[in-house]
């Protein structure tokens, strides 16, 4: 049935790239949810303690961040899923941009050893989470740049 052209290679890396971009989608849907939560939490400060003030503050400055990173989640999946370039370009900048964040929280957990106790008193749970957010943002960013050439010599696509 299959003959030895790049169609299987094609269908490979589409299946992949389906892959990454319903991870991706589902990243941004946390941080959107996160996101209006975080707005939603602004109504309720008068039912909250003094203690959780301060950390309901910082949430609800957060919103608009949390908001914007879950959107480019979104262009980022649609990007992988696009058949032109710029599409794709878009998803691998979000995947660099996803990467770099981690690496250099990663860096900071080494040199600083956690200064704002993000990961309570275990750093090393925290440089694995981040570990394992550096590896999952190259891999968006790999399966965005990864058969570039070979859609536009698809039959029908357009080239983008």
């Amino acid at each position: 049935m299959s003959t030895a052209n790049s169609a299987p290679t094609n269908d490979t890396a589409l299946n992949a790239r389906m892959l990454l971009a319903l991870g991706v989608g589902i990243v941004g849907i946390a941080f959107l949810s996160l996101g209006f939560a975080s707005v939603a939490l602004d109504g309720y400060r008068s039912r909250l303690d003094a203690s959780q003030l301060a950390s309901a503050a910082q949430l609800v400055a957060a919103a608009p961040f949390l908001v914007a990173i879950g959107v480019a989640h979104f262009v980022a999946a649609f990007g992988l899923l696009s058949a032109g370039t710029r599409g794709r370009l878009a998803a691998a900048a979000v995947g660099l941009a996803g990467t770099s964040v981690a690496a250099v929280g990663l860096v900071d957990l080494a040199v600083a050893g956690d200064p704002l106790r993000l990961v309570g008193n275990d750093p090393a749970s925290g440089a694995g989470i981040l570990a394992i957010t550096a590896v999952l943002y190259g891999a968006v960013t790999l399966g965005a740049i990864v058969g570039t050439r070979r859609v536009p010599h698809q039959a029908g696509a357009a080239a983008g």
